[in-house]
């Protein structure tokens, strides 16, 4: 979009040099011009800029996130590192602005929109992104103004909140089997056998959800026994990766598909 306008302004300009005014005040009035059309098209750009930007921030932060644990919520971008960025590129053409871009992180569902500028669509469960811009551009030159006011939404195409969200359920819900089967059968051997069984159909439970939505499931665990004065302390180390094979990040200029986390934890419990 941006090289249309410059475009523009560059056969503005050739314009302007085969016809030359034959007074300084024409000068003048066709430098404001020049000046007019530049300013218009650097806060036409706004709104895509940040957008890409936005779109950047996220990639960056999911690349480095990649087999991580995913206890952590994706950060919004960082507004005013996007315009500190965008101030050195205007302070050399002899603009300024005032205002503020903001982005905001929530979970995005199917079916919402999304910015094509962003390319990404909007699944359940994704990383969904709100932008809202109110700003002015200053020329410090002939003190014009144009001035931009967007909202706006997109959605990251991985569905990582999905993934998040159901690693935290699987930790609960693994405990709460542990313990239960633990309280309901005194004999150690029936404990075992019941949490085998219900593991297995909680498993059974969240790749049935899982699996329409392109989220792969393994669970792993195993037992470790301690010998303690007053009985047996018993360890369940649980070992769950959950992939995601519809997820698309960019890394240096290279569409990146699939996304995995990986988590890991241990529940105890003590028998006499």
């Amino acid at each position: 979009m941006k090289e249309i306008y410059l475009l523009i302004i560059a056969l503005m300009m050739s314009s302007v040099i085969l016809s030359v005014p034959e007074r300084d005040s024409d000068w003048v009035l066709y430098r404001g011009e020049l000046r007019m059309w530049e300013m218009h098209a650097e806060a036409d750009s706004l709104k895509a800029r940040s957008i890409i930007f936005a779109r950047y921030s996220l990639d960056s932060w999911l690349y480095n996130a990649n087999g991580s644990s995913c206890y952590a919520d994706p950060p919004p971008p960082n507004g005013s590192a996007f315009l500190t960025l965008l101030s050195k590129d205007w302070a050399r053409k002899e603009f300024s602005y005032r205002g503020s871009i903001s982005y905001n992180i929530f979970r995005s569902k199917e079916g919402q929109k999304s910015d094509p500028l962003f390319g990404g669509q909007c699944r359940e469960g994704g990383i969904g992104l709100g932008i809202m811009g109110k700003m002015s551009i200053v020329d410090n030159m002939l003190y014009m103004k144009a001035d931009r006011n967007f909202k706006d939404q997109a959605c990251q195409p991985t569905a990582y909140f999905s993934l998040k969200g159901s690693l935290d359920y699987l930790k609960l819900e693994t405990s709460r089997i542990v313990r239960r089967s633990f309280l309901i059968n005194k004999n150690l051997s029936d404990a075992l056998n019941d949490i085998k069984l219900n593991l297995k159909h909680l498993v059974i439970k969240m790749r049935a959800r899982l699996l329409p939505e392109g989220i792969d499931l393994k669970l792993y665990y195993y037992t470790k026994v301690v010998l303690r004065r007053n009985g047996k302390e018993i360890s369940f180390v649980f070992n769950v990766i959950l992939r995601d094979n519809l997820a698309e990040y960019i890394h240096l200029g290279r569409i990146m598909r699939k996304f995995y986390c990986i988590r890991n934890w241990e529940v105890k419990v003590r028998t006499s």
